[in-house]
């Protein structure tokens, strides 16, 4: 009867112990980030910071990095403006940020032209929203061309904008398509504003 009893305990030990293995109970411990760690290239708040934490993957470190070309000196408008960020494990990308400058206002080029990430028009409940130019979104990130300069010397006249979750997200596909779609618009903004452009945004 003894020998019953133990083997019971034993047995509902191994259950409790696979229920939390399966349950993420003793999984690696989850790294931290706040608004001082966030590229300055999303404009970061806590709101940012919130929507980051909804869509990243569980990792023990993330590594932010990024950098934006700066108006120089005297030279208005700017040729080529870019910026980026990278969040990353330690073993590659998580999400990228990266803004380009653009020839013209021509959005089906833009749509059409390999400007977006893969990842954005392969992903999940693909389609338009109402920003800049066009915005378009998925679960795999999202993306927004916007006006930029009206006249400049080399005709570029735009900016394309987009965020891509490189191995995908922790949320579910509308809500990684509405945080994405918060990210790259608060992105957009800081580049409209970064790059000294003269046109409205329409964000």
């Amino acid at each position: 009867m003894q020998r019953k009893w133990v083997a019971a305990a034993v047995g509902g030990c191994l259950v409790a112990g696979l229920g939390l293995y399966a349950g993420g109970f003793f999984d690696e411990e989850v790294g931290s980030f706040g608004v001082q760690d966030v590229c300055e290239s999303y404009g970061p708040d806590r709101e940012v910071v919130a929507r980051l934490k909804q869509v990243l993957l569980k990792r023990s470190a993330y590594n932010f990095y990024g950098d934006s070309s700066l108006p120089a000196a005297g030279r208005t408008p700017i040729s080529n403006y870019s910026s980026f960020c990278y969040v990353r494990d330690k073993d590659g990308a998580l999400v990228s940020m990266v803004t380009r400058q653009m020839r013209g206002k021509d959005s089906d080029f833009w749509l059409n032209g390999g400007l977006i990430d893969h990842q954005i028009e392969e992903g999940v409940r693909f389609g338009r929203f109402k920003a800049g130019y066009a915005g378009v979104s998925s679960s795999g990130g999202a993306a927004i061309h916007l006006p930029c300069f009206k006249n400049h010397p080399e005709a570029m006249g735009s900016l394309s904008v987009s965020v891509a979750l490189w191995q995908g997200s922790r949320a579910a596909p509308k809500e990684t398509k509405a945080a994405a779609e918060f990210l790259v618009r608060r992105a957009a903004a800081f580049a409209h504003q970064d790059a000294d452009c003269d046109l409205p945004s329409r964000l």
